[in-house]
């Protein structure tokens, strides 16, 4: 897919040309975009230079370590009610003589099953028979309480996908950006059990709902109010128009990201601290995609955070809303303090295809790729390369650019 490829390069050096860089000669790099960079990288790195990830975000990315993470902090501040927006949670198997008590006491409450590292909702299931789960389906997993009112616009349960920019942990630094995505599910909601196996009615996920019969991609014309996705704008103007205050739900959903960024951000400092020192408290940043759900009572809950949100546009909405983020929120020449060369170096050491071209996340692309965006041929072992990396010196796109 060599036209894929080249698009992607072509989106990766037009955002940073907007963000004020220029590609020059010289192998020198300001900013580290992709997947975690190594250790003895990381260990290297200057004050004008930024890494795309800070080390140690499965605090935040891997359920299990969020929900305990922000568990700790209630019981820490004494106050579990500023941090009591995550539905309660039962991480396996540490806690199951706990979730025993609470099948005992609460014998009709319906679950959700999630596995602690996943995504997509890949292994996502409702349970409504936890005695039926097998040993297997109760190992590395998170049983919730699934919240059974959602808000529904149209029939159709719904989440949001909030983009939320960390720029430094001392000080902690965060920007909730104003815009964003609500992702609907396919089929009309219904609470009944029969109905708790069908993904694309109970789930809003993305990936799962693309693939639904009903699915409607939201192109900016007629299909608008039965598309499955819409900005918050449009969000914000409905609630209006059905006497809710949206500014109300919009301040709990900055509580939201503010609390659970002050709950994981010790053992995410220590883990940055640790990877290479305290000067990757500042020289890192990171764009998180924090997915909240709206109950029928119009409080928000935390379901998860995804520290690679994906920055692919299958839409002219998905167009807007994530290139106006990336826009607002690229490193610029001051804010990186740049002072030598200007070029870039893009790590990528597994997954898959994504159409992806934004700060805080990969523009591209293949398995075990890495490229260097470079005006000059260079010697591939003075780049730091994952093992089995593959090395692409785009040399000609990047002239072609700068020239431009």
């Amino acid at each position: 897919m060599p036209w894929l490829l080249l698009l992607l390069l072509l989106l990766l050096v037009q955002v940073f040309r907007a963000s004020g860089f220029k590609v020059t000669k010289g192998s020198g790099w300001h900013v580290l975009w992709g997947s975690l960079a190594p250790a003895e990288l990381l260990a290297g790195v200057n004050p004008w230079q930024r890494h795309n990830h800070f080390p140690g975000t499965w605090e935040l990315g891997r359920k299990d370590r969020l929900y305990r993470n922000i568990a700790a902090a209630a019981r820490r501040t004494r106050n579990p009610v500023a941090f009591g927006f995550v539905p309660k949670f039962f991480i396996l198997p540490a806690d199951l003589e706990e979730f025993k008590l609470d099948l005992a006491q609460n014998p009709r409450t319906t679950y959700i099953r999630k596995p602690v590292a996943s995504s997509r909702g890949r292994g996502v299931r409702v349970v409504t028979d936890p005695h039926a789960l097998d040993a297997a389906a109760l190992t590395d997993v998170i049983l919730q309480h699934y919240i059974p009112n959602p808000l529904l616009i149209g029939g159709r349960k719904f989440d949001l996908r909030v983009y939320v920019a960390v720029t430094s942990l001392d000080p902690l630094r965060v920007y909730v950006y104003k815009e964003g995505l609500v992702r609907f599910a396919s089929e009309q909601y219904s609470s009944s059990k029969s109905s708790l196996k069908q993904a694309t009615m109970h789930l809003t996920n993305y990936s799962i709902n693309k693939k639904a019969p009903h699915f409607k991609q939201p192109n900016g014309g007629s299909n608008t109010a039965a598309a499955n996705k819409w900005s918050f704008g449009q969000l914000a103007e409905h609630l209006e128009q059905q006497g809710h205050d949206w500014q109300s739900v919009w301040q709990q959903v900055c509580s939201i990201v503010t609390h659970t960024l002050i709950a994981t951000e010790p053992a995410l400092s220590a883990a940055t601290r640790s990877a290479g020192g305290p000067i990757l408290l500042r020289s890192c940043f990171e764009v998180f995609g924090f997915d909240v759900l709206l109950d029928a009572q119009l409080r928000a809950w935390l379901l998860e955070v995804n520290t690679c949100p994906a920055l692919n546009a299958d839409s002219p909405l998905d167009m807007g809303v994530k290139t106006n983020m990336v826009s607002s929120s690229a490193p610029s020449q001051t804010r990186c303090c740049l002072a030598a060369s200007r070029s870039a170096v893009v790590h990528h050491s597994e997954g898959g295809v994504k159409l992806q071209w934004a700060w805080g996340k990969l523009l591209c692309f293949f398995p075990r790729l890495l490229v260097y965006v470079s005006c000059q041929p260079l010697e591939v072992s003075c780049l730091c390369t994952p093992a089995g990396a593959t090395v692409l010196v785009c040399r000609w796109l990047t002239c072609w650019a700068w020239l431009a």
